[in-house]
């Protein structure tokens, strides 16, 4: 069934969600089936030039989607304001917790509590998690041995949303829309734009070096609306070389220098961590071996 713009605004979001569910429902019942024991035993499996009987189980491990279809699969309340009461579909924190940065101040969620919770009818525990206070098809799947189920284990936050899309978005609106006022952007935006005309920046694109981040902005870095994540990445970049440039620095001028400094600092931290994500594989920090190599 087709519904209109105007339409879909009248439906409630737990009467959408209902019917995503039994859409989910449907999807996803030969896999439930190909789940059951028994069900794949004695499969003749092709490996290049090899082949053989085997029996297989295979448990549901990653599903790619984005960070607004992962809420929707894992039954969270697709609610981004600073009134949400849970940050993530991950984890029990609330707006309490993004002020304390111990690495316990939140639980992962474990599947086979909020099944309970389901079950038990316990609606006022699902509300203040802001989850679905009905069956979700996706507790019928197998994970293997992971306890947290749809909820970590095959919805796993990824940069693009979390970061690129995320931190990165509401800092450039923090930056550029509260700390900043409109004389001072133009300045900042001033500075960006003059890289366009420098000496071998004129011809410069971004495939040149796709390990970096854009840098290149001809409009400036201040037109925050309909920016891909990438393009964002590129102006935290910006922001972050252009912070630390004189002209730059003039256009904090009006900020105390301990809250310049902490711009600064944050915005380089994030894009280290950009870098971070970006490597294909990570050393151990008990490892003397890479510890030498570093």
């Amino acid at each position: 069934m087709y519904y209109s713009k105007v339409q879909r605004k009248k439906i409630e979001p737990p009467v959408k969600l209902i019917r995503l569910f039994k859409l989910f429902s449907v999807a996803l019942q030969s896999f439930i089936e190909a789940q059951q024991d028994g069900s794949m035993d004695n499969i003749y499996l092709v490996l290049g030039d090899k082949a053989k009987d085997v029996t297989m189980k295979i448990p549901l491990a990653f599903i790619i989607g984005d960070n607004q279809g992962g809420d929707y699969i894992a039954g969270r309340t697709v609610c981004y304001g600073i009134w949400a009461k849970r940050l993530s579909r991950c984890c029990d924190a609330t707006p309490e917790n993004y002020s304390d940065f111990s690495a316990n101040s939140c639980s992962f969620l474990h599947m086979a509590d909020i099944m309970e919770m389901v079950n038990e009818e316990r609606w006022e525990d699902l509300e203040s998690l802001y989850q679905a206070q009905f069956w979700n098809p996706f507790f019928d799947i197998d994970y293997g041995a992971s306890p947290y189920g749809i909820f970590f284990a095959a919805c796993p936050p990824e940069g693009l949303h979390a970061l690129e899309q995320g931190i990165f978005k509401h800092l450039l609106h923090e930056v550029l829309g509260v700390y900043l006022k409109p004389e001072q952007i133009v300045r900042l935006d001033r500075v960006v734009q003059s890289w366009v005309c420098n000496d071998r920046q004129r011809l410069f694109r971004s495939s040149n070096s796709p390990e970096s981040p854009r840098l290149m902005f001809k409009d400036g870095i201040s037109s925050l609306s309909n920016t891909p994540g990438c393009d964002r990445a590129g102006m935290v970049f910006a922001l972050t070389i252009a912070s630390l440039t004189r002209d730059g620095k003039a256009a904090f001028s009006r900020l105390d220098d301990d809250v310049t400094q902490d711009i600064t600092y944050a915005l380089e931290m994030l894009m280290c961590y950009w870098a971070w994500l970006k490597q294909d594989k990570y050393w151990s920090l008990d490892s003397p071996e890479q510890l030498e190599t570093v």
